[in-house]
């Protein structure tokens, strides 16, 4: 059912919305601060894990290089989730506002 005018007085008061969304737009999101951000048009994204190398190795003059050797790790595939919440309203409360 959609939300009426009757229903919900309160939140045609004038100036309202400003006192209700002005926090919102202030507030920065803490997860990017946490997390790396990407923004993706595709159906999932894959990573592949490598190892790193090992420590340095000391190299005496004249001698031979160390070398090492990465291997592949696991294969990471995140999918790209949707989640939605509507609300409907009538006409009439829409032109109010």
């Amino acid at each position: 059912m959609a939300l009426l005018r009757a229903a919900a007085d309160d939140l045609l008061h004038v100036g309202l919305d400003e006192v209700l969304f002005r926090k919102y737009r202030e507030i920065q999101p803490v997860y990017a601060q946490i997390f790396d951000v990407r923004s993706s048009n595709r159906k999932y994204e894959k990573t592949t894990g490598f190892s790193g190398f090992g420590s340095l190795v000391l190299k005496e003059e004249g001698t031979s290089i160390a070398y090492d050797d990465p291997f592949q790790g696991f294969d990471t595939t995140f999918n790209h989730l949707c989640y939605a919440l509507g609300a409907r309203i009538t006409k009439e409360m829409e032109d109010v506002s």
